[in-house]
């Protein structure tokens, strides 16, 4: 076989072992910095959402996400007052 030949090959036995065996994309949750939404997260599973926007004081709450993927047998916890009764995202 010539060398280009055989350089070909070995690129796409590479390329295709690199496809195969590369790690799915992490579940996330990040804020868009629409809102005062803050995310926390210390594991990278759970994720504490605080902050976001109450407008005129009401009972509603908005939150704004750039990413909002919790991965399995993960959580997202709101961590907002008792006087919310809804929240928007």
């Amino acid at each position: 076989m010539k060398p280009i030949t055989i350089f070909l090959i070995s690129s796409s036995c590479l390329l295709l072992c690199s496809l195969i065996t590369s790690r799915p994309t992490a579940a996330q949750v990040r804020e868009d910095g629409t809102t005062s939404t803050t995310v926390t997260s210390p594991d990278g599973n759970n994720f504490t959402i605080e902050g976001g926007n109450r407008p005129d004081g009401g009972n509603n709450l908005f939150h704004s996400f750039q990413d909002f993927s919790v991965p399995t047998n993960g959580s997202a916890f709101f961590n907002n007052v008792d006087a919310i009764e809804n929240i928007f995202y």
